[in-house]
């Protein structure tokens, strides 16, 4: 009876006032956030494991260790002034710092290419000056890409809606 009941009601709403969506709630619990948690250490473990992987078929060891310390730091240093904040860990910010450290790791793949394609064409030379070279050749390119990278994280941080702030906020510190 009770389902007729709501069947008639229903088509009679839908005469007089046309079709309307049905909403839903869904609730999440502490299981879902504690999953998320340990799904996002996860890809961020696996994600150093790849890198370290790459860095060491790219590079020799001796390029590998401070790339590696780079990239950590880089995702390190996010983390923490993103925890500082007071903000919720949420599957947006795993993928915001998953995208750092690919940004971060683009970077130091650029600058250490540098050193190595620098270190044969200054022999003799100190390899601090090599260094010092390397990082000067690729600043003005880091600083473009950093430059058009922030100004649409800029403008999703003010304008993105509660949905994008805690993606473009872990970005933004990024």
């Amino acid at each position: 009876d009770g389902e007729r009941l709501l069947e008639a009601l229903d088509t009679k709403f839908q005469q007089e006032y046309g079709a309307v969506e049905s909403l839903s709630s869904e609730n999440v619990g502490p299981t879902f956030g504690r999953d998320v948690v340990r799904n996002a250490i996860w890809a961020i473990l696996f994600s150093f494991l790849a890198i370290i992987a790459y860095l060491t078929m790219r590079f020799e060891i001796k390029l590998a260790i401070p790339a590696l310390a780079s990239v950590v730091h880089d995702v390190w240093l996010s983390l923490t002034i993103y925890s500082i904040a007071g903000l919720e860990v949420t599957a947006a910010t795993v993928a915001a710092f998953l995208t750092i450290l690919g940004y971060s790791l683009y970077d130091v793949v650029i600058v250490f290419d540098r050193i190595r394609e620098n270190e044969p064409l200054m022999r003799g030379k100190p390899y601090r000056q090599i260094v010092n070279r390397s990082v000067h050749e690729t600043f003005t390119r880091s600083i473009i890409t950093m430059i058009s990278t922030l100004m649409p994280i800029i403008v999703l941080l003010l304008f993105g809606g509660e949905t994008l702030r805690d993606f473009s906020f872990a970005l933004f510190v990024g």
